[in-house]
């Protein structure tokens, strides 16, 4: 059997880690390599005795002809292949969580073995809970559908699902993940400068300059949810039901996302007036963008990134003069719109653009977080309830806040254009 090699796979995943942490899973390695090699053995001492036990019986089937040695290992094979059916599976989403889990639960313990030399034992009970989702009413068959009464048909596994813009805005923002989202946030803002430094002669007065600060609270935010379903469910649809588990968690970590992108929106400052106002005969979704950096830069901040809706990159790159010739933009290069990175995503309604400094946001958020239980009388109902959920903390300075700017294309162009 191949050794499992951890961190390995993290690095070529993309992780980055630290020496703490390339010892946290290398105890966790060795531990699973180990576990893994007694089973082996194990298997390898029931297969011996099995084979020798067949080896050594009579060499004759009931009907007292002669079976082959070979005829022999093969009837052992094919009982072997219906033990592994029977006892071997893929570790499902659920027993995944259940793992994290465990980790996150033991995780002082894991580090005292590793700091003292101690031994590790890691515990790993695979309980499967049994994932309202009831077997009558989750599944129902489409106009037409009915199950044909010969065998020649095949059922595919996959769930064609409904389709979402992508998560995005956490590669734009600066953010990490910590076991514990802390309730708030304050922080020290500069309010005001006083005074200013001077050139002073030999013996001369020094001006005075002094600053004021203004203490700010950012509260952390829970993004929720839960699900309920029946033990016959799960029973009689163990796929879906992990596709449903995998699903939760998708749903929970699209609402943060989209809860992070709204909170942007809506912090971005409207656009007034640029430098570019009243100079452009044929304005365009580029040149609004590059008038909202103008704007942005001139207050000592650097826009960096673009958000927009891919109709308006569309109609931002294939632009036609009044003649209807194709133009060049050469503040379009390799994704780019005059320096600042362009993304592109559904997620932001059409016609409108978020130009920023992606610099000014923090945002700090837990894992996801999945509990299963009961409640009420579910119990005595065989019911089940899956709580998903995740907290996050989004933090910007009040001072920060002219260097986001969220803005309606065409009001935009409006002001551009030359009258």
């Amino acid at each position: 059997m191949e050794a499992l090699n951890l961190r390995s796979a993290l690095e070529k995943g993309g992780a980055i880690l630290d020496e703490n942490q390339i010892k946290f899973v290398s105890a966790i390695e060795n531990e699973m390599n180990d576990r893994a090699k007694k089973q082996e053995e194990a298997y390898s001492k029931s297969l011996t005795e099995a084979l020798r036990s067949v080896l050594g019986a009579q060499e004759k089937n009931e009907k007292g002809e002669t079976v082959t040695v070979a005829e022999q290992l093969r009837n052992l094979a094919e009982g072997l292949e219906k033990v592994e059916k029977n006892n071997v599976r893929q570790i499902s989403n659920l027993e995944k969580f259940q793992l994290r889990k465990m980790v996150r639960e033991q995780h002082n313990d894991i580090v005292d073995a590793i700091r003292n030399g101690k031994d590790l034992e890691i515990t790993f009970n695979a309980k499967r809970a049994a994932a309202i989702y009831t077997a009558s009413t989750a599944v129902a068959n489409d106009t037409g559908v009915l199950l044909p009464l010969n065998e020649n048909y095949e059922f595919e596994s996959e769930i064609s699902k409904i389709r979402y813009p992508e998560n995005f805005i956490l590669d734009v923002i600066s953010n990490r993940q910590v076991a514990k989202v802390p309730q708030q946030i304050i922080k020290n803002e500069q309010a005001t400068a006083e005074g200013a430094v001077a050139l002073v002669a030999e013996g001369g007065t020094k001006p005075l300059v002094s600053d004021t600060f203004l203490r700010t609270l950012t509260l952390r935010k829970k993004y929720a949810a839960h699900i309920e379903w029946t033990e016959e469910f799960e029973m009689d649809n163990e796929m879906l039901y992990n596709e449903i588990l995998a699903m939760f968690e998708e749903k929970v970590v699209r609402a943060w996302n989209n809860g992070l992108i709204s909170t942007i929106v809506s912090n971005g400052t409207a656009y007034t007036t640029s430098v570019m106002d009243d100079t452009l005969v044929i304005p365009d979704n580029g040149l609004a963008v590059i008038a909202c950096q103008s704007v942005i830069n001139g207050m000592n901040f650097n826009a960096d990134v673009v958000l927009m809706h891919p109709s308006d990159i569309v109609t931002t790159m294939f632009t036609q003069d009044t003649e209807g010739n194709s133009r060049l933009l050469p503040y379009m290069q390799n994704g780019q719109i005059n320096g600042m990175r362009v993304v592109s995503s559904n997620a932001i309604t059409l016609g409108t653009a978020v130009v920023m400094d992606s610099s000014v946001y923090r945002e700090m958020h837990s894992d996801f977080i999945l509990r299963f239980g009961t409640y009420n009388d579910q119990f005595i109902k065989n019911q089940k309830s899956a709580v998903g959920e995740v907290f996050s903390i989004l933090r910007i300075a009040k001072n920060n806040l002219p260097g986001v700017m969220a803005v309606t294309l065409s009001t935009v162009r409006a002001a551009l254009l030359k009258p």
